[in-house]
């Protein structure tokens, strides 16, 4: 589950950005499995807990940060040219040889710089994000004040932008471009065709 998370967000980034997502994609998989620890006790494997739904965020976080350090790199044209008469696939993967070097390294250093204190970016980023958000979903003894936080922050991230979609229709709305707020449910939810 938390592979297919830093590939599909990568990848829609990327797209979204206009580069290549497909690079993309592949390098944030491959960033995820260099952050991620070899060491099961004595063992030299990859540990399941670090590759299950519990450690989605970090492929999230991957996802994001790799697919942004990519168009950083491709928008400044620190990529591989080759001619024209090269097909488009092998030319492609050229194109993406230095900025996956340079992420990867990146994403090694990060590795090597936390294993050295003894954590790992996932451990980090279990402790710091997803151990609070999890803890927000029981019912304890603030759970009125986690509802609302939760919805005060759910309100205000929408509306700062993680869907455009609702800030489109939001803005329509206000512009008196609909009569009145079923023509936006209708659209959103798929049953109606105006």
């Amino acid at each position: 589950m938390s592979l297919m998370a830093p590939f599909f967000i990568g990848m829609a980034l990327a797209e979204e950005r206009k580069v290549d997502a497909l690079a993309a994609g592949l390098l944030s998989v491959a960033a995820f499995m260099t952050v991620t620890p070899y060491s099961v006790g004595e063992a030299y494997a990859v540990g399941a807990n670090w590759l299950g739904g519990a450690n989605i965020i970090s492929g999230i976080i991957i996802g994001l940060v790799v697919a942004e350090m990519f168009t950083f790199i491709v928008h400044r044209n620190w990529v591989i040219k080759l001619p024209d008469s090269v097909p488009t696939s092998v030319s492609r993967s050229f194109s993406a040889l230095i900025p996956g070097f340079i992420i990867l390294s990146v994403m090694g250093i990060i590795a090597w710089a936390l294993n050295t204190w003894g954590t790992n970016f996932h451990q980090i980023i279990m402790d710091t994000i997803s151990t609070p958000l999890a803890s927000l979903g029981s019912v304890g003894r603030l759970g009125l004040c986690d509802l609302c936080s939760t919805a005060l922050v759910l309100r205000y991230s929408w509306r700062a932008g993680a869907d455009r979609t609702g800030q489109r229709h939001y803005d329509a709305l206000g512009a008196g471009k609909y009569r009145d707020l079923s023509a936006i449910w209708f659209r959103r939810s798929g049953a109606g065709s105006r």
